[in-house]
């Protein structure tokens, strides 16, 4: 059995093997490659807490991390500082870490590792970590010089939209409601709700539609062009995938509302014509109506008098007379 791990100039590739280790973790059972020297370089003593300070030295392994990597994960004090550290912990430790800092429960995480463990195949040499889910999450097994050529010939559009083992379990599994999935800038999530529209349109009865939708309409239209690679035509005519003011607006238009969406640049205005029209004896900030109209007045439809003065107005912590 050949692995082959890196590819790169003469040079480069032997500073890069000068800082990694290659390794089954005998806790998981899987084969992880991390680095050793920015552990020595980085794990000192900070006066901050870590972001890991609730999570002891056994959970911490049972997550994969590797016990030479211990005081560096404890060193971490933020969010920005474990996303920098990325490239330099195992994949398979730093997406269960990647929940905790999150914000999910350590204990939630460490039986969520435990249940994706359980299937291991037990033994703790390279040949048996290729039957370990975290290993194939990282490492793909070739059987032969054919099927390495057929790997190499695929486009990179196909590379972006595949799936690892993880981000599968949660595109095809049966949600009881709503589903939020959490991760850091680059972990898949676009390309995990790509392949859930993909899932449920191949599953759809006659006249049912998915909706895809996102907050910026460049985003809106790259999903659209790499949905367009993995699905058949039946599948993407039942797929909508529109920016969610364009949706929103449509949906005004159909239902016969004469209003328009308003962005900063039509707002803000508004905002100076009213604030001028405001009595000045008022002991408030401009900072201050615009909060009590979007945290109290639009969520209750608080727009008369009368029903403004019945809102409810909990946590605003400035009272009225």
């Amino acid at each position: 059995m050949f692995i082959l791990l890196w590819v790169d100039h003469h040079d480069e590739a032997y500073q890069w093997a000068l800082r990694k280790k290659c390794d089954v973790n005998l806790n998981t059972g899987a084969i992880q490659v991390y680095d050793v020297q920015t552990v020595k370089e980085t794990a000192v003593e900070k006066a901050k807490p870590s972001v890991f300070a609730a999570v002891n030295n056994k959970d911490l392994l049972s997550l994969g991390v590797p016990e030479a990597q211990l005081d560096f994960v404890k060193a971490m004090t933020d969010k920005e500082e474990f996303y920098a550290a990325e490239s330099s912990i195992p994949h398979d430790a730093y997406e269960y870490l990647s929940w905790i800092v999150e914000g999910f429960e350590a204990d939630e995480v460490i039986q969520m590792a435990k249940e994706e463990m359980a299937s291991n195949s037990g033994g703790n040499d390279f040949v048996s970590a290729f039957n370990v889910l975290n290993t194939l999450k990282s490492f793909v097994v070739v059987e032969g010089e054919d099927e390495l050529r057929h790997i190499m010939a695929e486009p990179l559009e196909k590379w972006r939209v595949f799936l690892h083992p993880t981000q599968k379990k949660i595109v095809k599994k049966n949600y009881s409601g709503p589903a939020r999935v959490l991760g850091g800038a680059g972990t898949g999530k676009t390309v995990v709700a790509m392949h859930r529209a993909k899932h449920l349109a191949s599953t759809l009865e006659n006249g049912q539609r998915i909706l895809v939708t996102t907050f910026t309409a460049n985003l809106a239209a790259d999903i659209e062009d790499n949905l367009k690679k993995i699905c058949s035509s039946e599948e993407m005519e039942k797929i909508d995938i529109i920016h969610l003011d364009v949706w929103v607006g449509q949906f005004i238009k159909d239902s016969d509302y004469s209003v328009q969406i308003g962005y900063d640049k039509e707002i803000k205005p508004l905002w100076e014509k009213a604030l001028s029209e405001a009595d000045v004896d008022l002991p408030y900030s401009e900072k201050f109506y615009e909060e009590e109209w979007n945290r109290v007045v639009i969520p209750q439809e608080a727009l008369t008098q009368e029903k403004y003065i019945r809102a409810d107005r909990n946590g605003r912590g400035t009272g009225l007379s």
